[in-house]
Formats: structure tokens, sequence, C-alpha cells
């Protein structure tokens, strides 16, 4: 289909570099409609997404840059209990992949909804965050893998303060492993780096003096 929503075509700044956007439709797995696009069970709602395809970069000066994207999965929507289906929460795609123009590309994963049998955690309460990204050569060689842990701490009824718990990053066979620790307010307050699990190789540490006096909205 053609779009016909509001959308942004490009953009130029004061320097002359323009980036340029193109667009897709992208439907709800399974959706229906008129449409011979978008078939699927009659049960189930019409939902379309307009999501960028590719992005172009032309500084100027200098070499120009493009960017495809290719949504594997989604888009994702969440359904409230007891509500109609039109009040669907959308909740972005699973995964994505960003190739370049050179063809070396990205494959990243994030938590949208339900719940994620890849890392078994809950899709709904880490709703946006990464948990997988790989980086690779055109040839398919993988030059980089993060794998992201999250956890969170309930503040109140459906609201949670997320934070990532420890991050693993692979070079080939070496990796490189992150843990993160946070004060009550959220503030990342010590953060230790490993060369493997028995042997930290820098722990930095942060303090924090909070002004509570002064605060609009606080944990």
């Amino acid at each position: 289909p053609t779009l016909t929503w509001p959308y942004l075509q490009s953009a130029t700044n004061g320097f002359g570099a323009t980036t340029t956007f193109a667009y897709s439709y992208k439907w709800l797995s399974g959706a229906t409609g008129t449409d011979p696009a978008c078939p699927g069970s009659s049960t189930v709602g019409t939902w379309s997404r307009q999501a960028v395809s590719s992005r172009s970069e032309n500084p100027g000066v200098g070499t120009p840059m493009s960017h495809t994207y290719i949504y594997t999965t989604g888009p994702n929507y969440y359904y409230p209990p007891g509500l109609n289906p039109i009040d669907a929460e959308y909740r972005g795609f699973r995964e994505v992949q960003d190739t370049d123009g050179l063809a070396d590309y990205s494959i990243c994963a994030y938590f949208t909804t339900g719940w994620e049998s890849e890392v078994g955690m809950p899709g709904d309460t880490l709703t946006g965050h990464p948990f997988r990204c790989e980086w690779f050569e055109s040839t398919g060689a993988s030059v980089k893998r993060d794998a992201t842990f999250w956890t969170w701490r309930f503040v109140a009824t459906n609201v949670n303060f997320v934070y990532p718990w420890y991050q693993m990053t692979f070079y080939g066979t070496p990796y490189h492993l992150v843990f993160f620790g946070f004060d009550l307010y959220g503030n990342n307050v010590n953060q230790t780096e490993y060369a493997t699990i028995y042997q930290p190789q820098r722990v930095r540490s942060t303090e924090f003096y909070p002004n509570t006096t002064n605060w609009i909205v606080g944990l």
C-alpha cells in the first residue's frame, strides 16, 4: 500500500548534509483486512506500522553512507486483559537487521511482550531493552556479540525500575564481562569488569550525594 500518514522524508543540516528515509508497511502477523498484503485470521484486528526500510546519509563533503533495515519479527503488541483489542499497546519489533553500504551488518533482538524464551525473562517488564546484539562482516563472520542480562526493582503497581545486571561481550572466543550495581535512586554506583569470571580487571565506584529536598520526583 502507499504511504498516507505523515512521515519524515529527509532532513538537511546547516552544513549541507542530508539524511533521507524510505519506509515500508509492516503488518501484525495474523492480522486480517481488505488489503492483499494483510491476510490472516478474522479474529485478529488489522494493525500496520510504517517502518524505516532504508536511511541514506549524504555528508555534502565525503563519502555517502546508506543503511537498510530488515524486521524479522513483529510488529508486536500487548493486549491489556479485558480491554478491546483496539487499545493494544505497540511494543516494537523483536529483531532487526541493519546492513550498511559495505554489506557489513548487525542483528539486534529486543524484549517486546510475553515471555522471551531465548533468555527466560518477561518481555512486558523489560520491553524495549536489547538482550542480544551481534555484528558481522559481509562474509558472515561474527566480529562482536553483546548479551545483556537485565533485572528490575518494583516501584509501584505496573511500574518497575529496570537496570542492567551484567553484560557479556564476545570477540570470537575471548569475552569481556561487566557487572553493574545501582543504588536505591537508580544511580550506577559500581561497575566491575572481568577478563574471566575469576579475574576482576577493573572496579569503578561512584559515590553520589542526593539532594532530596530539591527533588521533584524520586524512586
